[in-house]
């Protein structure tokens, strides 16, 4: 089959139109010449081939399809393709063809949209190249904000917009916005700074440390980055900035470990310096009593050693015991008997104890008790370990003056006091916070001038706090101290 010039004449060499002759299965019959620039052979080689060997863009198969559409004589609103053909003057040309069927041929004509196709093309990447900039943006960063030379939001992620329209009521997307009206009041400290250095074409890094909107603490490192145009002159800045916090929480978990080794160190120190001295003073005064006993024919002297000797025995159990109470405080949160107990009660059997250690050393002893009679919910052993190990100390470091040892509740509906007030030493205020660590005496090692090991506070702050109470403490050096223990009062 050919042209016939009578039926065709309007398809001459000057037509821009392209029309090509197709049998139903896509092979070439025959085309204008205007089409002679599709192929890359000439018209003699080309007719017997198949169209769909010169398609080059992914419409072949939609090429397939509307062949065999035509072919069964289908119903098809749309018959027209946007093909490729590559091969006219080694560019890409691109033709919108449609396809009709005519006495069992198949007529192609189209028309060059090889422009039109490009311009879509290059409007098609760029809207691509903002989506795959907004990805980067939303994705690459902790938060991402680009910014003009007056520091103008241009772009940014998603969370800085959630976050910047929940504080400041603005959507920079929609108005101009410049970034430090709608910064946290941290960052703009240093802001302008920053972006100043940026403006000069210098890449500036800052950390910033910021609490978020959940109240956690967040640790960020502030990037300013200059962006230059083709002509090498800064249009805006991209600031970034990326999450260290778990980063920073390393460092600061290093830093602490390297603290707690010292405080360790410090602690073998006291516990070396306190329990030679607390072990190793009543093991020394047994084992010379004991032989001064063996030795010692007066009776009167022998039992006066004895006496001496069970002061030494006693002082060794409690060293011993104290250690064993301090390793055993986690088993004790497992295993406490909490009841209902009158505080008076307890605190009075806890003063009786103490009366003839204060009469001893002339000491004013005083218990003042609460008239309402509150009670509280405790372990009763706990409790009263806690509240002698204070009395204890309290007479111990007293020399004049007197203790008071009184029961309160007035001062809240939730909670009952217990507090122990000495005219004793005092504490040093820089002392004041460490008295509750075990081993840990004001005076340590050979020098001090008061027995003990340190532990009785650190146990009674303990044994309390697994009470759900708390102990304070007040103190001047010289004038005497006040702990106060609160339990929570039984309703």
């Amino acid at each position: 089959m050919s042209f016939s010039t009578q039926q065709f004449k309007i398809l001459s060499d000057k037509t821009l139109l392209f029309f090509i002759v197709l049998k139903k299965d896509g092979t070439i019959l025959d085309f204008n010449p205007r089409s002679e620039l599709l192929f890359p052979e000439s018209k003699c080689l080309i007719k017997g081939t198949n169209l769909e060997d010169y398609i080059t863009n992914k419409e072949g198969f939609k090429f397939k399809n509307l062949l065999s559409s035509l072919s069964n004589y289908e119903h098809i609103d749309d018959t027209s393709l946007s093909l490729g053909f590559p091969f006219a003057q080694k560019t890409p040309t691109i033709l919108k063809i449609n396809f009709e069927l005519y006495d069992d041929v198949i007529h192609a004509i189209g028309v060059d949209i090889t422009k039109e196709s490009l311009s879509n093309q290059a409007l098609s990447i760029t809207s691509e190249s903002k989506k795959r900039l907004q990805a980067m943006v939303n994705n690459g960063f902790a938060y991402m904000l680009l910014l003009n030379t007056d520091g103008e939001i241009l772009m940014t992620d998603k969370k800085s917009l959630a976050i910047i329209k929940r504080d400041f009521n603005v959507d920079p997307t929609l108005q101009i916005c410049r970034f430090i009206d709608v910064m946290p009041i941290n960052f703009k400290n240093s802001f302008a700074h920053e972006f100043n250095e940026a403006l000069k074409g210098n890449h500036v890094k800052k950390e910033i440390e910021r609490i978020t909107n959940e109240g956690n603490k967040q640790w960020l490192e502030a990037q300013y980055t200059p962006i230059f145009d083709q002509e090498t002159t800064i249009d805006s800045v991209l600031v970034s900035f990326h999450d260290i916090t778990e980063q920073k929480l390393a460092e600061i978990a290093i830093k602490e470990s390297h603290i707690k080794e010292q405080e360790l160190n410090n602690l073998k120190s006291n516990i070396l310096s306190n329990f030679s001295h607390e072990i190793r003073t009543p093991l020394n005064g047994i084992m010379t009593l004991s032989k001064l006993i063996v030795d010692e024919q007066n009776q009167e002297e022998k039992i006066m050693l004895l006496r001496y000797l069970e002061e030494s025995k006693n002082r060794l159990l409690d060293t011993i015991n104290n250690l064993s109470n301090l390793s055993e405080v986690e088993a004790m949160k497992k295993n406490i008997n909490l009841l209902k107990h009158d505080v008076n009660f307890t605190v009075e059997t806890s003063f009786r104890e103490y009366k003839h250690m204060a009469e001893a050393k002339n000491l004013s002893y005083k218990l003042v008790l609460d008239t309402t009679s509150p009670y509280i919910k405790i372990d009763n052993g706990l409790f009263k370990s806690a509240l002698n190990n204070i009395i204890h100390n309290s007479i111990k470091y007293t020399n004049t003056g007197g203790i008071i040892v009184k029961v309160y509740s007035k001062k809240s509906k939730n909670n009952v006091y217990i507090s122990v007030t000495d005219t004793g030493i005092g504490i040093n205020r820089e002392n004041l916070n460490r008295i509750f660590e075990p081993f840990i005496q004001e005076s340590i090692g050979f020098s001090r001038k008061y027995e003990g090991t340190g532990i009785g506070l650190s146990l009674s702050k303990r044994y309390i706090e697994i009470l759900d109470g708390e102990i304070t403490v007040e103190s001047k050096v010289g004038i005497g101290t006040e702990f106060c223990i609160i339990i929570p009062e039984w309703v």
